[in-house]
């Protein structure tokens, strides 16, 4: 290995996982004009690095140019004109071809989108033609409307990005991810467009500009992207996906992509190498999506204990197995005071040294595991980056819920998939992320960490086999437990039964009263329990159902099952009285949750759905009363 490529930013030795090089060294004899030594060029394969944006200067916007500026520095090569006929759709959105030739796009959420079937590499420009429908817009399973964007690889662009039903918290912003850096970038207040007319939308990410422009007007540029320097030939055409979000009908008109010039450049230096024995990096070699939202897979930590059992050889212990042991599919949460997570892994482990319960996860599975504190691990970081680089030498990736000074902003669980630069550099995996995030040591575990509040963060390592357990076994223990889940409750949270019962308490005793709509936390004071409510009430069932074929002796699992879709017919379609068209789903607005009269219509709504959960305890208990000595 060469040290020469330990510090270099754009290249690193290319190793493959078990730690031999990805292609044989090569040597070559030279012509040598000392006589005595024999000179010879060393040939050793090398991969580009992940790049980190902390590493690179920022870029800079530039003011008061024009849209002929912008497209005489960066011309276009070739042009694609998008056949509306090609487009494949993915994970079914409305979408059809009209008589006069546009197309009618409707999301409902942005796991459903366009593959427009042209793919094109850095730099390239994208000009879409397009009418929005504001009368369509209901802002209820996106949560969001009247955005559109689109992705080219694992960077996403989007015009008028985080547009809430709620005037206060309506951003109009245009966000995207700096190309190849992959960090995320928010601009308020400039990404609105016109309802009701056509618009010509213009993003140039090119190799002098990186501009969005509407209707002839520059609504955004920047210059001196890291992009810009690289040599742009190597990078890998991408296929450009579009998307939108929410239920509002768009129309396309055009939509033209095409591929700008470039000029190639040089980063590789000349310079003395000198060879080292030690490996700098390695990444395991079945990297993958953690999860998929489109599928309702919503909590995260299921996606990632999946992904550790499938790189133990245990694929049957997928997400859905993980988030039926977890109980998060099938238990609403309700917290007293703030906002502890998503899910019912989150919410136990908000409460002080607490994170014995997700080893117990593991322990189901019949796996020993150890989730080690993130004081524990600033306290000897070194020693545990050791154990982390041993892991995935061995093949294994590391759970992890804190990411420290994170550049990227994410959130939530992820896996800890590999490292660069002797440990250096971690890569993580995350979400429905396709690639690979990188973080700099110092940004992960920040010298000068702070704890704030008593929820655990830390490293989940998992440990040996302790027993072999029987699927079977697992489900039925996991179902019939599930009356102590359904009906658990703390001073400061508490699930299913009682959480349904407090949250319809706390909208009906009137809790948004004294709020002001610019303090008013949407996703942490409600849309986190709908999301909740309608995850679970969707994607239960198949949980279910395996419990049932492998204990068929389990057959009140058929009244739950009902009992769950009728709590999906509660959340969006019971004949105008369910919550969404209550204005207490997705949609839901301060407006709402202050009006005495709509409130307590949701409030009562929550209720029967606190209803249904207590007759699937009921059915579980009664089984039980029946069969005293079944486990």
């Amino acid at each position: 290995m060469l040290q020469g490529f330990d510090d270099n930013p754009n290249y690193e030795v290319d190793f493959l996982h078990n730690g031999d090089l990805r292609h044989a060294t090569l040597i070559e004899s030279v012509f040598s004009p000392d006589s005595k030594r024999e000179r010879v060029n060393i040939y050793l394969s090398v991969k580009q690095r992940k790049p980190i944006f902390s590493d690179y200067d920022d870029f800079e916007k530039a003011y008061g140019i024009t849209v002929e500026e912008i497209e005489e520095t960066n011309p276009v090569l070739r042009e694609y004109d998008v056949d509306f006929r090609k487009i494949t759709p993915i994970y079914y959105p409305h979408y059809q071809v009209l008589e006069n030739g546009e197309a009618e796009f409707i999301a409902w959420i942005s796991e459903r989108k366009l593959d427009t079937n042209v793919a094109v590499r850095l730099p390239f420009r994208i000009d879409i033609e397009f009418l929005a429908d504001e009368n369509s817009e209901e802002y209820l399973w996106g949560t969001t409307e009247s955005n559109l964007w689109f992705s080219h690889g694992n960077c996403t662009y989007t015009m008028n990005a985080d547009n809430y039903a709620d005037k206060a918290q309506k951003k109009h912003a245009i966000s995207f991810h700096q190309p190849v850096l992959g960090n995320e970038l928010l601009y308020p207040d400039i990404g609105n467009y016109p309802h009701g007319q056509y618009n010509k939308l213009t993003w140039i990410v090119g190799e002098k500009h990186f501009a969005v422009i509407l209707n002839g007007e520059v609504r955004f540029s920047g210059v001196k992207f890291t992009y810009m320097d690289m040599d742009l030939h190597l990078e890998a055409p991408q296929t450009v996906i579009i998307g939108t979000n929410g239920q509002g009908k768009k129309l396309f008109r055009s939509i033209k992509i095409s591929q700008l010039k470039t000029s190639p450049k040089t980063n590789i230096k000349q310079g003395i190498l000198s060879i080292n024995v030690k490996r700098s990096n390695n990444t395991l070699p079945n990297l993958r999506q953690i999860v998929h939202p489109e599928y309702g897979e919503n909590y995260w930590f299921n996606g990632c204990a999946a992904y550790l059992m499938e790189c133990l050889g245990h694929k049957e212990l997928d997400y859905w197995f993980f988030a039926g042991v977890t109980g998060e599919n099938f238990a609403q949460i309700f917290s007293n005071n703030h906002f502890r997570g998503n899910g019912v892994v989150d919410y136990l482990l908000s409460e002080k040294d607490n994170h014995h319960s997700i080893e117990l996860i593991f322990e189901k599975s019949g796996y020993s595991s150890s989730f080690v504190p993130l004081k524990q691990i600033l306290a000897d970081r070194d020693m545990y980056v050791q154990m982390l680089m041993a892991y995935i030498d061995k093949g294994l990736p590391v759970i992890i819920n804190d990411y420290g000074s994170n550049p990227h902003n994410r959130f939530g669980w992820s896996v800890l998939v590999g490292y660069g630069d002797y440990g250096k550099t971690l890569l993580y995996m995350g979400g429905d992320g396709t690639e690979p995030d990188s973080i700099s040591l110092e940004d992960l575990l920040p010298k000068d960490y702070k704890e704030e509040g008593e929820h655990c963060y830390g490293w989940l390592l998992v440990g040996d086999k302790q027993e072999s357990k029987e699927l079977a076994e697992i489900y039925r223990e996991t179902i019939l437990s599930l009356p102590k889940l359904l009906t658990f409750e703390t001073d400061n949270y508490c699930f299913g039964v009682t959480a349904f019962r407090a949250w319809a308490t706390s909208i009906d005793e009137g809790f948004f009263e004294q709020i002001r709509l610019e303090a008013f936390e949407y996703w942490e004071k409600h849309a986190a329990y709908v999301c909740c409510l309608a995850t679970n009430s969707s994607v239960s069932k198949s949980f279910l159902e395996k419990a049932l074929v492998l204990n068929p002796d389990l057959t009140f699992i058929q009244d739950i099952i009902v009992l769950y879709e009728q709590m999906e017919r509660y959340w969006n379609n019971d004949n105008g009285t369910d919550l969404e068209a209550l204005g207490g789903g997705f949609n839901v607005t301060l407006d709402a949750l202050q009006d005495k009269e709509r409130r307590k219509k949701i409030a009562d709504k929550l209720r029967s759905f606190a209803d249904c959960i207590d007759e699937v305890v009921s059915a579980i208990d009664q089984f039980k009363a029946k069969n005293p000595h079944s486990k």
